[in-house]
């Protein structure tokens, strides 16, 4: 073999070793991605665990708050519920004077209406699919039964006649959002959603054409 098809010859070898070498790079750095996109596919179905969690918390927190409001509570510097106080003049030597705000209602009443919201609080009532005439009905009857009850049981709830549109009005702020994420099928809609663009992020990453060397594809 003559110096010149050695030199060649070497330099053959030393081009497919440089391939070999950004092949195996090729690789290492598919595998890093399809790791990468594994942990993000699994870090936002976490994500997602843990906002579904958090959201049926807050719509308990919903029903806790309601009934605290009814009891005329709010949290202190502590983080505990106190009586609500309210200034109502000044003593003799300039101080201000407070006065425990009274319940809104009872105990007997504030465990009927718990009965009578929850559902509207549901995951079950998220997930249904109602037309608004459905969720009209539904929202009228529930208050008008609340406002029946009242009227029927007026000695038994411990609701002054002045304060009955406060207590309605804060029963209906709480239950009327709910059932409107099932316009339509609006909450299912969403969750569908959410599922169809996590496998097309997972589809994405699977599919993404490996990238070419020298215009040889490194697979």
């Amino acid at each position: 073999m003559g110096m010149f098809d050695k030199i060649l010859n070497k330099e053959g070898k030393e081009e497919e070793k440089q391939i070999q070498e950004q092949r195996d790079f090729v690789r290492e750095q598919d595998m890093m991605n399809n790791a990468t996109a594994s942990e993000q596919v699994d870090q936002y179905n976490q994500e997602s665990r843990s906002d579904l969690l958090k959201w049926q918390q807050d719509l308990g927190d919903e029903v806790e708050k309601l009934k605290h409001d009814l009891r005329s509570e709010q949290l202190n510097t502590e983080g505990q519920w106190v009586q609500m106080v309210v200034p109502v003049g000044y003593d003799e030597q300039g101080k201000i004077v407070y006065e425990a705000v009274p319940p809104m209602a009872n105990e007997w009443f504030i465990r009927y209406v718990e009965t009578q919201i929850k559902p509207f609080l549901s995951r079950n009532m998220f997930s249904s699919n109602f037309n608004e005439k459905r969720i009209l009905q539904m929202l009228k009857s529930t208050c008008n039964d609340i406002a029946d009850m009242m009227a029927d049981s007026f000695d038994r709830h411990g609701i002054v006649f002045q304060d009955y549109n406060s207590v309605t009005r804060t029963i209906k702020n709480i239950i009327t959002p709910g059932p409107f994420r099932a316009l339509n099928d609006g909450q299912r809609r969403h969750d569908r959603t959410i599922a169809k663009r996590v496998e097309a992020f997972q589809d994405r990453e699977m599919n993404t054409p490996r990238k070419s060397f020298m215009g040889i594809n490194m697979e």
